[in-house]
C-alpha cells in the first residue's frame, strides 16, 4: 500500500493498521497515516455541513434486517 501511495503521490493513507506504517517508513515520502476515525473527524472540522449531508445520505439508505433468525 505504501508503494501505491508513493507512486500515486498520495499525501495520506487511511487505515486501521497504523502499526504497519511506522513514522520512519512514511516520513521519507512525506505521507501521513490516519485511522478512519481521525480522517472523519478531520473532515468534520474542515467541512461540517458536507460531512453531515454525506452521513445523512448514507444512513438514509440503511434498511434494517427484518429476517427473524430465531
Amino acid at each position: 500500500m505504501l508503494a501505491a501511495a508513493v507512486h500515486g503521490s498520495a499525501e495520506l493513507i487511511v487505515t486501521e493498521n497504523v502499526r504497519d506504517f511506522p513514522a520512519v517508513a512514511v516520513k521519507a515520502y512525506d505521507i501521513e497515516v490516519s485511522t478512519q476515525d481521525e480522517f472523519l473527524l478531520d473532515q468534520l472540522d474542515l467541512a461540517p455541513r458536507c460531512v453531515h449531508h454525506a452521513l445523512v445520505r448514507q444512513t438514509s439508505r440503511y434498511r434494517p434486517d427484518t429476517t427473524d433468525c430465531r
